[in-house]
């Protein structure tokens, strides 16, 4: 019997006389495929199955997941070799094929504690929507990178999306309070 069945998670065989599983070679999780034993099936990542593209059928290839990104940069950099750090880790997000959703510029703030012995650094916050497959390398360029003092990135669910979009409404509403009563405290006077 001919045909593909993918399922994320599961270990199920090839359907026939001797069932095997079939592991994904692009990470660590299981996929199965059924098809005649002839020829035997590919795993999901490989684009040649059967002549099909299986990626978009495996739940893995599905999910974009939203994730924020926070990392320190060293002091001792101009504003313009900071700017470009900046770039250098949006344009590796975005050759991956993830869309940064926000970006927020937090300046220069006290460390809570000395790090390569240095007090301050320059905080950068990123929202971005990605495959989980671009994490491991985003995050592997920032330990290669002696510009980056310090990151954290997490993996964003519903009720974290939730509160920062809220915590951006504030932040907007505050910058938007003060201009609106300067330019009526204009028209008065």
């Amino acid at each position: 019997e001919e045909g593909i069945a993918l399922s994320h998670g599961s270990k199920v065989g090839i359907q026939g006389r001797n069932p095997s599983p079939q592991f994904c070679t692009g990470a660590p999780h299981f996929v199965t495929v059924r098809g005649d034993l002839k020829n035997p099936p590919t795993p999901c990542c490989d684009t040649t199955a059967f002549g099909v593209d299986l990626r978009p059928l495996c739940a893995k290839h599905m999910t974009r997941n939203r994730y924020e990104t926070v990392f320190i940069i060293t002091p001792v950099l101009s504003d313009e070799q900071t700017k470009d750090v900046i770039k250098k880790f949006k344009d590796l997000l975005t050759d991956k094929g993830a869309s940064i959703t926000h970006e927020e510029n937090w300046g220069m703030r006290k460390l809570a504690y000395p790090i390569q012995k240095k007090s301050t650094g320059f905080y950068y916050l990123m929202e971005f929507e990605a495959d989980p497959s671009v994490v491991l390398p985003f995050e592997t360029e920032f330990r290669r990178d002696e510009r980056v003092i310090r990151f954290l990135t997490t993996r964003m669910d519903k009720f974290h999306i939730e509160y920062a979009e809220s915590r951006r409404d504030r932040e907007a509403d505050r910058r938007e309070k003060p201009k609106q009563t300067a330019a009526g405290a204009e028209t008065q006077a």
